[in-house]
């Protein structure tokens, strides 16, 4: 994928993982920033005709000036988020603005490393509450239920749930919440 023009707001989706670009060319060296989903910031000082390989993809130098850079980047792996940490990324619809006849829960599979496999299934009942301060967590409900047992959590968006931890052995990340939906990222511990 050629990517003619990088700005704050640039993003990329290769499978599993989002991908968001900055680069800030009129510092010397510049200064290119990669962000992969719950990964830690990727700094590369880019020069023209060099490749990069980080965060599951491949980066290809095409041009840059002081204020532009064109980018050919392609993935290195097809889904970064489950090789790299064994993450299965579910994308949850909200039941509050569900359209009707659509389904609102997300049951899914999660196999361990012990090849045990249990299913799991999520529920997202209300959208984030919203604050008006810039340092305002939000917040939203998600409920875990197996076969045996259902728990509701009070989840912050970019946190880990804890408590799931305890009561069904998988570490769930809050990805992303909104009116429409939510995103986790759900890793077995058994």
């Amino acid at each position: 994928m050629l990517v003619s023009s990088i700005d704050e707001n640039s993003k990329i989706d290769f499978g599993d993982t989002e991908y968001f670009f900055s680069y800030l060319g009129e510092t010397h060296p510049s200064v290119l920033y990669i962000y992969a989903t719950l990964s830690p910031p990727v700094t590369l000082h880019p020069e023209i005709g060099h490749s990069y390989e980080t965060v599951g993809l491949e980066i290809n130098v095409v041009n840059m000036s002081s204020d532009d850079i064109s980018l050919e980047i392609k993935p290195t792996v097809e889904n970064y988020m489950f090789s790299t940490y064994h993450s299965t990324r579910v994308e949850i619809p909200c039941e509050q603005t569900a359209q009707a006849g659509q389904n609102d829960t997300v049951t899914v599979n999660l196999t361990g490393s012990a090849n045990r496999t249990r299913q799991f299934t999520f529920e997202y009942p209300f959208a984030p509450s919203a604050g008006s301060a810039p340092t305002y967590i939000k917040t939203a409900k998600l409920i875990v239920e197996t076969s045996s047992k259902s728990k509701q959590y009070e989840a912050s968006i970019g946190s880990v749930v804890s408590q799931a931890e305890h009561d069904f052995n998988i570490q769930i990340t809050i990805y992303q919440a909104n009116s429409n939906f939510m995103v986790i990222y759900v890793k077995p511990l058994y």
